[in-house]
């Protein structure tokens, strides 16, 4: 008497598997014809799904629970139609539940530009958010909201990427600085991805975090004051093919331009 799961080789009954919550788990008994009758006998919390062949038993594992064994007897007899009782095989199949993983955390506005998340800088709503698995493929996405959040749960044990679409007028901070890594911004700038992502059963991993940066603009005026009394009185006229520079924070010109009207 053997008993396999789809794609899978048949083993010998006794058999165990494990499958992660809400997983389709469908097993299958053999020898399966149609002058044998299956006996399928679940534990508690496990539903067989309607339509299938006598043979195979469907179902979708239940829910991981932290305090519970999370184990499941699945008893299948198999005789052939007409026989006594006497006559039946029986598998005992034990299926085992696992959690999934979870995958998230926080776009925010790099307000000073340091790729850092300082205090009082503002978390990003609306900012649509890209799982992607090991091979760049699109998987899923959502939007952040409350306050800058995104989350992917439920997921696979399995290597991903997060990508994200900045709004329009945001540039991605500068990624991988400072010290914490709960703190930093995790995109890469050219290609809008993080770096492979690998989860493990159960684990809940929020610290792939996003900075977005808008960029400032700075002028405004040169005019001929006439008086002298450095104030901008009517009449004084502004001055054109003026070389303006703009400095760093170490006095090095970084762009110019001239006045004009």
């Amino acid at each position: 008497l053997l008993c396999s799961t789809v794609g899978a080789d048949p083993q010998l009954c006794p058999v165990t598997y494990a499958y992660y919550e809400g997983q389709h788990v469908s097993l299958s008994a053999a020898p399966y014809a149609d002058e044998y009758s299956y006996d399928w006998t679940p534990s508690p919390g496990i539903t067989r799904e309607s339509g299938t062949d006598p043979w195979v038993f469907s179902f979708i594992m239940p829910d991981y629970d932290p305090s519970g064994t999370n184990s499941y007897a699945i008893t299948v007899d198999i005789y052939p139609t007409g026989a006594p009782l006497s006559c039946k095989d029986t598998c005992e199949i034990t299926v085992i539940a696992m959690e999934r993983a979870n995958l998230g955390n926080f776009v925010w506005e790099d307000l000073n530009y340091n790729g850092i998340q300082d205090p009082g800088e503002p978390g990003i709503d609306g900012v649509t958010v890209r799982l992607l698995d090991q091979n760049g493929n699109l998987l899923t996405s959502t939007t952040t909201a409350n306050g800058g959040y995104y989350s992917f749960p439920g997921l696979l044990p399995g290597k991903y990427m997060v990508a994200i679409v900045p709004p329009a007028g945001y540039i991605f901070t500068s990624n991988d600085l400072g010290s914490d890594d709960g703190l930093d911004s995790d995109i890469d700038t050219t290609t809008g991805r993080t770096t492979l992502i690998t989860l493990v059963s159960g684990q809940t991993d929020n610290t792939w975090d996003v900075g977005l940066y808008r960029k400032a603009a700075l002028g405004d005026y040169v005019w001929s004051d006439n008086n002298n009394n450095g104030i901008q009185d009517p009449g004084e006229a502004g001055i054109d093919g003026i070389l303006v520079e703009l400095l760093d924070s170490s006095g090095t010109v970084i762009r110019t331009a001239y006045t004009a009207s």
